[in-house]
């Protein structure tokens, strides 16, 4: 006999090892910049990065004014949503994080 059991989604994974791949190039790129400054002022804040097209999530922190990554049991302080393509045009600055947030396509 076959149950029709509701399928569960995929669980996450986490970007390990892209996650700390990504801190590298960050903290490298923000050495000098205003933003590193600005840092200093989220000490301990954790955010959870997930992506809603794919199982996956970057779990980041801030310590030493520097982004870190988090571990995935410790409790985001704040959850951002969107798909890849459209962190990637945040990230390009080639959309505006409010037009993305307004039209639904990121959620914090």
């Amino acid at each position: 006999m076959l149950s029709f059991l509701p399928r569960r989604p995929p669980p996450l994974a986490d970007l390990d090892p892209l996650g700390p791949l990504f801190v590298r190039l960050f903290n490298h790129l923000m050495r000098g910049q205003n933003i590193a400054t600005a840092l200093a002022a989220l000490e301990g804040k954790r955010v959870r990065i997930r992506f809603t097209d794919a199982p996956l999530q970057l779990n980041l922190g801030v310590a030493g004014g520097r982004l870190a990554v988090a571990p995935a049991r410790d409790e985001p302080h704040v959850t951002i949503r969107g798909r890849m393509v459209d962190f990637a045009r945040l990230a390009t600055r080639s959309e505006d994080p409010d037009t993305l947030f307004f039209q639904r396509r990121l959620s914090i």
